[in-house]
């Protein structure tokens, strides 16, 4: 809807042209703004099943443990608040790893020019190795 003076900040349309016979699944959850949150990621369809722990501590460091009894990669998706300050990760004891901000999130609705937090895409690689660091993400925001 590209009417102006509309104050339904819903009005518009999300849709995917699908191949015959694939499938598609969306993964839509409400963001707590000064929390972080587990998105999902593209190991596991179920946007979450791959988690084994997830905290986070009053100075901003999350640590997310997926599940590292098999092998695999694949990007997980976190939100944190905060705009401005920087973001180191560590992923399996490495630091400085890469991390993308895949989106800012608007406060008060989808016209706001004020941000409460970002989406993360973290790379992750789980080497099947059981061991503590294997499959740890920690993020420092």
């Amino acid at each position: 809807n590209d009417d102006d003076d509309d104050d339904d900040e819903c009005s518009f349309f999300l849709s995917k042209k699908l191949d015959p016979h694939e499938s598609e699944i969306f993964h839509i959850k409400p963001v707590t703004p000064g929390r972080p949150q587990y998105i999902g990621s593209d190991m596991h369809f179920t946007c979450g099943f791959e988690v084994r722990a997830f905290h986070c501590d009053a100075a901003g460091t999350l640590d997310v443990h997926l599940k590292n009894d098999l092998k695999r990669a694949g990007y997980i998706f976190l939100y944190v608040p905060g705009c401005t300050n920087d973001i180191e990760v560590t992923v399996n004891g490495e630091a400085g790893q890469e991390v993308e901000v895949m989106a800012m999130t608007p406060e008060g609705g989808l016209k706001s020019l004020a941000h409460v937090g970002r989406v993360l895409k973290i790379w992750v690689v789980i080497h099947g190795m059981r061991s503590e660091e294997d499959g740890k993400v920690t993020v420092k925001f």
